[in-house]
């Protein structure tokens, strides 16, 4: 991301960000300004800390479009952002993605019409204003230590956690994680990942725009009323699992000597997932690693951030994958996105089922077939990578019913990625 104030400096996720030095917006090539303001007028009714200024340079219109602002010192719980001239009043998150104890990341969507600019208030909201759960990370564990020869049996009750160290011998097909590993879940889509030695990426398409996740049993795999787990993953990487490609060969980030799981934000409008690898097993190499996992309200794609301690040994690059349901796979450009996507009755039950994958082109993604899966390897850099992967079902909210369709909405997101929006504070 590029960060402007009176120089450019460039920063990432990993990085702790001094407070108030930045305003940060999600996408590539995304420019922002910081203008200093001195001594503004405001009313005793509009007592506001800041307003943050976006605006869409492009033609195309974009909904809940992902921005990332400083957290104000002298904000206090109940504040949200207000839209003057269009009388309305936007939620915002605050996350601390740094691990400090304190927020220091405000995040907010909002919809930006084509060659427009959108002004927002952060100020104290109204008792009247609710905001709506949109997305969430469910991670319940028993709350028993694993043993392996009670693996299938529910001896206690589930607990959500936010953090975890991953029990050394936690075996395939367990109860005592639900789900078998944490579930991030928004209003169109729910994704999850087997906590144990596969650690694949796996989908649960969904009927409804509730969260529901935090309510399902299990029995997932069953067709119901909210939806269903709809992926047979296998030995396959599912659907974008992180991997490392070496020697013509993809490894999904299996052994390990050491794997913890920490909940780094949890909604109401985003959720990330963070997991760190110590002494990752590749071929005859041991890789530190972290993996973080985001999901954003309204759109159905997974955004997988990964970092090495240390750059990885010559040959290696980063990779991932989706399932060969079939050999169809097809590729294109969205100005600076390149994806690979499919279409076909290949849910679980049947039914049709879309599968993207995108990476800016900078990234110097390819593809390449093995056996089990249609892989994308990330050749820019050995060191740090970020791609997205998305599933849409015919039954989730949208409705999409036709790979046309699909193409036309998979276009709109890569779109949205690609597009450089600009962001300006008054402060």
């Amino acid at each position: 991301m590029n960060i402007f104030r009176s120089t450019l400096i460039k920063t990432n996720r990993n990085m702790r960000i001094p407070r108030l030095s930045y305003l940060r917006l999600l996408g590539a090539g995304l420019a922002l300004s910081l203008l200093s303001s001195c001594g503004a007028d405001q009313s005793a009714n509009d007592s506001h800390d800041y307003t943050i200024t976006v605006s869409n340079p492009g033609t195309t219109t974009f909904k809940d479009a992902g921005f990332e602002a400083a957290v104000p010192e002298n904000s206090k719980p109940g504040w949200a952002l207000y839209d003057a001239e269009a009388e309305a009043w936007l939620p915002a998150q605050q996350d601390d993605l740094d691990g400090d104890g304190t927020p220091e990341t405000l995040f907010f969507l909002t919809d930006l019409k084509g060659k427009s600019s959108r002004s927002l208030a952060y100020q104290p909201a109204p008792d009247s204003f609710e905001v709506s759960q949109r997305s969430q990370i469910v991670f319940k564990v028993q709350d028993r230590p694993f043993a392996p020869e009670t693996a299938r049996e529910m001896l206690a009750d589930y607990t959500q956690r936010e953090a975890l160290t991953v029990p050394g011998d936690l075996t395939p097909q367990n109860m005592w994680v639900m789900f078998e590993g944490p579930v991030w879940e928004n209003d169109l889509v729910a994704y999850r990942f087997y906590m144990d030695d596969r650690f694949r990426t796996d989908i649960y398409g969904k009927k409804v725009r509730d969260m529901v996740m935090d309510t399902v049993g299990w029995d997932y795999h069953d067709l119901k009323d909210w939806g269903s787990d709809i992926l047979k993953v296998g030995n396959s990487l599912g659907i974008g699992s992180p991997a490392i490609w070496y020697r013509e060969k993809a490894y999904a980030l299996s052994k390990t000597a050491k794997k913890d799981i920490d909940i780094i934000a949890n909604g109401p409008l985003r959720s990330i997932l963070r997991v760190n690898f110590e002494g990752l097993e590749v071929d005859t190499f041991r890789l530190d690693l972290t993996v973080d996992f985001e999901i954003q309200a309204g759109h159905q794609w997974t955004e997988v951030r990964l970092q090495s301690k240390t750059p990885l040994p010559d040959g290696m690059k980063f990779a991932t994958g989706i399932v060969k349901h079939t050999d169809q796979i097809n590729a294109k450009r969205y100005g600076g996105v390149q994806a690979y996507y499919n279409w076909d009755n290949q849910s679980y039950h049947g039914q049709q089922l879309g599968f993207a994958l995108m990476a800016k082109e900078s990234q110097e993604p390819v593809l390449y077939d093995s056996e089990l899966d249609h892989l994308m390897i990330l050749n820019a850099s050995n060191e740090a990578a970020t791609y997205r992967f998305m599933a849409v079902w015919e039954e989730d909210p949208m409705q999409i019913r036709g790979i046309r369709e699909f193409r036309e909405h998979l276009e709109q997101e890569a779109a949205q990625w690609g597009t450089a929006f600009r962001m300006e504070s008054d402060k």
